[in-house]
Order: C-alpha cells, then structure tokens, then sequence
C-alpha cells in the first residue's frame, strides 16, 4: 500500500477528502491510480455523488465527529485558549537564513500557522504552514508519538508546531516537528478556488484564506491611513472625532440615512461629511484639524460607491485652495513611494481586459478649468449665469442632444453634474485638479472673479479622489446660498443641503479665511491597488441579496413628502400578526421672545410647560442670549398629529402675558 494511501484512509474525513479530489482537480493533481485502488478498497459510510455540495456535507459530519471524540476523550483540547510561541514564520526564515543547505539548527523554536497544503511521503507527512503570506514546510515523521496528529490534522487547521529549523540540499528551510499542538481544527472542506466576485464578498474570511494575495490590499490601506496621520500630524495638524449622529447631516450633496432615538424620540441623520463640525472647531480656535472616520451616503452603489465609505477631511486657517492643492499633490505623492515603492503606479484605466496605463502620480499635477473645457466637450457656449430658467432650459436641452440620462429631479445642478462626469472625468486619466467650479455646486465655497468658486476636485483615473475649497466666511453670503438651496430641495432634489443653524450662528462669531477637503480614502486605495471596484478595498462592501436569512432592502422615495425614506431590514415572518396602530408625531421647536429685559425666564418657561393638550408632551428647552441683553427661550415638544393642532398651541404660548412673541422655528419631521 503506497504511503498516499495510507494517509487517505487514515479517518472518515480524509477519505471524503480523496473524492472530492477526484471531483475537484484537474488529473494531474489527483491521488494516483495505485492509491486510486487502495483507497477505494474501503469505500464511504454514504454514497458519493459528484456535487461538491454533497460532499462538503460529509467531510463537516466526518471532522465533527473527530472533535466530539477528542471532547469526550478529554486527553486533547482541540480549542485550546492560548499557544506559546517564539518566532513567526516572516521571523523564522530571517532567523535562520544563515543555514548551509542540509543543515540543522539545534534550537527547538515554536511556530503557529495555518495548514495550506498536505503532502504524504514515504515516512512522513510534510504541512505547508501559512502566516501573513509567507509558507513553512513542516515534516512531520511517522513516529509513534505523532502517528494519531497525523490522522486529526486536514486542511485549513490553525497548529503549533515545536521543531528544529533544517534547511534541505536545495536550500528550502523547513520544520523538523518534534510536537505538534491542535490550536483550531477546521470543520468545513476549503475549496481549491474562490473567484466568484459575489461569494468572495458575502465570506471574506474564505476569500483571504484563498486568495491570500488579497490580503495585500488592505496591509497597503492600513499604509496608506498610516502615512496620511503622520503627514498632517508633522504639519501641525490635530486629529478631531466629530459626531456620527446628528440633526442635519450638512456639507455634502447627498441623501443621508435616518434613524430614530428611542429615549429623546427623534429622527437623527448619520452623517455625510464632516465638514461643518470641522469649521465650528475653526472657529473655536483650532486651526489645523483633521478627521479620518465613515460617513454614511444613501445612494446608488456602483464601482466607485458605497453606502458607507471612509474619507480624510481637514480644515486649516490662512491657506487658499491653491495652498491646498500644492499640500494634496505632495501628500499623493508620498503615500504612492511609501505603499508602491515608486510614484509611477500601474492601472487598468480602461478595465481588465486593456493593457494597463503607467500613472504619474508626481507632483505637479495638472490644472484644468472646468467651464472652459466642457464647453470645448460638447462644442456650445455656456450661460454666465447657470442659476436662472433659461440656463436650466439650456441644460436640459445639452443633456438631451448627447443622451446624457439625469435621473430625476432634473434640477440644474445634477444636469451640470451629469455634463461633467460624462464629458470631463473620462479625459482626466493621469492626476488632475478640476477647477473653477460654479457656484450651484458649491454652496459653501467662495467665490472667484471669474464668476466661479475657488474650488478644485482631483481626479485620477477618471475617479474623483479629494475635493476641496476656500471656505465662504461671510454669514449673509452663506444664507442666501442655503436659500438657493432651499428651492432646489422644494423641486424634489434630496441631495441638497438643508441650512444649518448651529453652523450659521457659529459662523456670526467669525470664521478665519481657511480652506478644507475631503480625500476618498476607499478610492485612492482603489488606484494604488490597481483594483477596479471600491468593493475590492473595502472589509466587508454593501450588498445587495440574502445573509443569513436577513433581506437588506431600501425603500423607494415615499409619495408622501413628509414621510422620509427609511432603510429596513425585512425578514420572513413566521406567521401573520395584526400590525398596531402606527401614531404619527412631529417634533416642534418654539422660539419665544420676553416683552422685556427683566422678564423672569424660569416663570415663563413654567407657564409654558403648564399647557396641556391631550398627546402633548414637553420635552427640553434652553435659553439663548438676543440682542441688548434680552434672551429668548427655546422649547421642544413632540405631538401626535390627530390630537394636537400646531396653530393653536402657538396661539396658546402667545397668549402667555410675559409673551412678546413665538415662532415654531421646526415643524414636519415625523416620528
């Protein structure tokens, strides 16, 4: 009997392990015709089919039942809480390197890894360990003190061995075994291969344990995250957390998630940027700050998009955006020598299947102003002013002509945006900052004597990295802009941004000329990597489909303006149960003004308080100083809509005698 034959009729799992060997691989990897007839001289306990489904079933009943064995005969944890080792394996081979072909250490070393491949011999059995990318043949010796590991141990197990480092006549250092230690059997059957995109997403621990050369893309992200800190901490910069949960996710064009806070009972927004926390810390006197942290966009998922992302933004005083640009180029630049090595990097800019293009990535990149080149792009002559009816109408006749698709509302921002991803991101292959920004884009930014914004995108691969301006610091400025953005969001626009008063009032107390940006760190990663989807650079990406019985599914835009969008999660119900009456409620804001200075803000707090209505709940309040020493009071409560009519609880508090005058200043948001 050859000594392969041996090693598959060892126990139960191996023998499921032959045939799914002979169903698997290819014939020059499969056990030879002399084991062939060995082995099936003990045929299975079930009958073998050639689904790989089937006998993936057997080998987990067959290694489970190696492991209650071992359970019951209490003589070998097989999860054992901790391993003592000396040396990884990346340490062993530097360790050892000294060797002479054929020679042996006489130090005993202890060596943990995972088992990535096995090899029967003639008098032993060799393990191919694997620990962060690196093998270690380990020769395990059919003595009588090792002959029951060798029946245990199958593919995919985490062992310890404890040997003597050897290197063979051909110079190969491996691990003579002297003990070998069980750490963490594995139970299901590894398939040879992995390539589904779909799969590798949903099981990302098999996808590293197969693809082990994917693993190298997230050590370079974890490079690139740990350059971009050191960077801007050498440069003065100060590491800020901002909140995650907020009441006006503002600073970005986007749609943001929703959630309820059961104990405060409202609607908070996850945020979509970080911008206008940064710039309130500006304000407060921090002036060169930076976050690295998600944030969270409901939008479409696509090859550079996800639901979640992870970004860098900053914000420093007394620099312009061009001061920006030149610090971004730099930065570029030395995160591609610290994580390729070179700042030529290779990528397939035109997909897999094209020859890849070498990018430069040294600085300085090139500038391109915007309104100039699309007009070249699609041979006509844009309106000077992009705000009014004509210039939508001119937009949508544009995007009309070149088949440009706007998904709805057609407003003349997200036409303009349409323009400029079909037109102008394709032609920005190498890097490229992308200036000269209209104002209908860029609400925060200030503005140019061209007519545009001091504001740049840099673009890479026809991928946008970082985005960034020259902050508008002017208060009156900003409202009007947040008017603007106003009508945009009355014409069915969610992604426009809503006016942020904590922000606004920050703003009275004065903003130093500073600029900020944001830079993809999911999409640089993307570039660095050669990796043509964000779903590649990212852990675990959002998808679309069933996990663990839980289907994660968005809801289309309500019918119902007042009714927001809500992501669910649905699962099947067991049996049909009555739903309960959903209540509505409105949370509702009164600002209420004294008829003078002297007015006794507690008493009139408690006169307020002392309304009753019937689904009328009074919830915090705080006091903010007005103008010549007079302060207002600023009450929350929460309604339920049939109960409780706004207007006459307004005309209630007014009726209040130290009442000069109330304003319902938030009214809408559901509950």
């Amino acid at each position: 009997m050859t000594t392969e034959a041996e090693y598959f009729k060892t126990n139960e799992a191996n023998r499921v392990l032959y045939y799914w060997q002979l169903n698997c691989f290819p014939k020059s990897n499969q056990p030879s015709q002399q084991t062939k007839e060995k082995v099936e001289e003990t045929p299975l306990k079930k009958e073998t089919t050639t689904k790989s489904s089937d006998v993936s079933t057997m080998y987990y009943e067959a290694r489970l039942k190696v492991v209650e064995e071992l359970k019951k005969q209490k003589q070998l944890e097989p999860y054992p809480h901790k391993f003592h080792y000396d040396l990884t394996i990346a340490q062993l081979y530097t360790k050892f390197s000294y060797l002479g072909n054929s020679q042996a250490s006489h130090e005993f070393c202890a060596v943990p890894g995972r088992i990535l491949k096995i090899t029967p011999r003639d008098d032993s059995v060799i393990y191919y360990l694997e620990h962060k990318e690196l093998t270690l043949p380990v020769l395990v010796k059919r003595s009588q003190v090792l002959a029951k590991f060798i029946s245990l141990l199958a593919l995919g197990d985490v062992i310890g061995t404890i040997g003597q480092p050897s290197k063979s006549s051909d110079g190969q250092l491996i691990l003579i075994a002297k003990e070998l230690r069980l750490l963490a059997p594995c139970l299901r059957l590894v398939p040879p291969k992995l390539e589904d995109s779909t799969e590798r997403y949903k099981q990302r621990y098999l996808d590293f344990l197969i693809n082990i050369g994917r693993r190298k893309i997230f050590f370079n992200r974890a490079k690139i995250i740990n350059h971009l800190r050191k960077f801007l901490d050498d440069r003065g910069f100060s590491e800020v957390e901002t909140p995650i949960l907020t009441m006006n996710a503002g600073g970005a064009h986007a749609v943001p998630f929703i959630t309820h806070h059961i104990d405060l009972n409202i609607d908070l927004c996850m945020r979509t940027a970080t911008e206008i926390y940064l710039k309130q810390l500006v304000v407060g006197g921090f002036d060169k700050v930076y976050e690295i942290g998600k944030n969270f966009r409901n939008e479409t998922i696509d090859a550079s998009h996800n639901a979640e992302f992870t970004s860098c933004e900053l914000c420093a005083v007394y620099i312009g955006y061009v001061g920006l640009m030149y610090l971004l180029e730099r930065l570029i630049g030395e995160i591609s020598i610290h994580v390729t090595g070179n700042t030529s990097v290779p990528y397939h800019v035109y997909g897999e299947n094209s020859p890849p293009v070498a990018l430069d990535l040294t600085p300085p990149f090139v500038r391109l102003s915007l309104i100039p080149e699309l007009e070249k792009a699609v041979g006509a002559q844009f309106p000077k002013d992009l705000e009014s009816a004509d210039a939508h109408k001119f937009l949508l006749d544009l995007c009309k002509k070149h088949n440009v698709v706007c998904p709805p509302p057609t407003t003349s921002s997200r036409l303009f945006q349409q323009l400029v991803s079909r037109f102008i991101y394709p032609m920005c292959v190498h890097p490229t900052f992308v200036i000269d920004w209209p104002t209908l884009l860029s609400p925060l930014a200030r503005g140019s004597s061209n007519g545009t914004t001091q504001r740049f995108e840099l673009i890479i691969a026809g991928i946008q990295i970082a985005s960034g301006y020259s902050d508008l610091n002017d208060p009156f400025v900003i409202l009007k802009r947040y008017e603007a953005q106003a009508a945009a969001k009355a014409q069915g626009d969610e992604t426009a941004q809503i006016f942020h008063e904590t922000f606004s009032t920050a703003l009275e107390y004065g903003l130093p000329p500073s600029s900020g940006c944001g830079i993809g760190i999911d999409r640089l990663t993307m570039i660095l990597s050669d990796s043509q989807t964000i779903k590649e650079v990212v852990f675990f990406p959002s998808l679309v489909g069933t996990e663990d019985k839980v289907v994660l599914t968005q809801t289309k835009p309500h019918s119902d303006k007042s009714q927001k969008p809500v992501d669910h999660v649905s699962r099947k119900p067991k049996k049909s149960v009555p739903k309960p009456e959903v209540i509505q409620r409105s949370h509702i804001v009164f600002d209420i003004n004294p008829v003078e200075e002297k007015t006794n803000m507690q008493d009139l707090e408690n006169k307020v308080r002392a309304i009753n209505m019937p689904g009328l709940e009074w919830k915090v309040s705080k006091l903010e100083p007005l103008a010549y020493g007079i302060t207002k009071l600023r009450i929350r409560c929460v309604v339920e809509d049939k109960l409780v009519d706004v207007e006459t609880l307004e005309e209630s508090i007014s009726q209040i005698s130290d009442v000069q005058s109330v304003k319902v200043t938030d009214n809408g948001n559901k509950i």
